[in-house]
């Protein structure tokens, strides 16, 4: 009973921003690592066994598990190096608990830190919604109301930023956005963009002033065919004139002979 309300107790700290914080995250680390803690079971008992098989040991608490789970500590005494087995035994024993599974341990806990980081607020306000809620709930054995409100959270206006380590994830992503968009990725796209468009304009001119020759070309051989329509259009106006030139002077020759053979009908 005392185990528990020790428990309990613990988690009263949710209450307290300072605290708060960290209550949090020894939740989630124990979440993250329930699977590592068996593996980190099997390789210490087995461990144990190999000890006690080898030294002839009977198999209680001390040989089994204490002894192989002192070693991630540097407790060695029960680890007789008397035999080949012993030997090989206390090697895996180093190996495998000291090196492996600290590091690995290490290694989770780090990853944990990180992905706490990335919803850190969210679980800030979560725990003191909850703290609310079941001071709500104690306070409901005195008198039931039910009045729907919303968690309205006040932060000093002047408080200064924190400078505290954010984790590799939040700290590659303030890198990003801060140092290396703003100092290299952004002048680099900028100039790219700028070098680009004046390409583009220069190739766009180019071609701009090659089909206005081509247009002027172009507009220099119509003018051309129109004054080549012109000067035909003259000679065709010349040959009508000079054909009814012609049609006047058969029509003067016809009446020319129409008289002198009415001249010579009367003789």
């Amino acid at each position: 009973m005392i185990t528990f309300n020790l428990i309990r107790g613990l988690t009263g700290f949710i209450a307290f921003s300072n605290t708060r914080y960290f209550i949090k995250l020894i939740q989630m680390c124990i979440i993250k690592i329930k699977d590592f803690f068996i593996i980190f079971i099997y390789a210490t008992l087995s461990i144990g066994l190999m000890n006690s098989i080898s030294t002839n040991e009977s198999f209680n608490y001390h040989s089994i598990w204490s002894s192989p789970f002192g070693i991630i500590v540097g407790k060695t005494d029960s680890f007789y190096e008397t035999n080949f087995i012993q030997s090989i035994t206390f090697i895996i024993a180093v190996a495998t608990n000291m090196i492996i599974m600290l590091n690995m341990i290490i290694s989770i806990l780090g990853d944990v830190f990180d992905e706490f980081q990335l919803n850190a607020e969210i679980y800030n306000y979560t725990e003191m919604a909850q703290v609310i809620l079941e001071t709500e709930q104690i306070r409901s054995f005195f008198g039931s109301v039910e009045n729907y409100k919303y968690l309205h959270v006040c932060i000093h206006a002047y408080e200064a930023a924190e400078t505290e380590w954010k984790g590799r994830v939040m700290d590659l992503r303030d890198y990003l956005k801060d140092d290396y968009f703003k100092k290299y990725l952004k002048p680099s796209f900028n100039e790219n963009q700028k070098q680009i468009s004046e390409e583009t304009k220069t190739i766009i001119s180019g071609e701009v002033k090659t089909v206005s020759g081509e247009v002027k070309t172009v507009s220099g051989k119509v003018e051309a065919v129109s004054g080549k329509v012109e000067a035909v259009s003259e000679e065709v106006k010349l040959v009508k004139n000079r054909i009814d030139g012609i049609e006047k002077s058969i029509s003067n020759l016809q009446g020319s002979i129409e008289l002198v053979l009415k001249i010579l009908n009367n003789k």
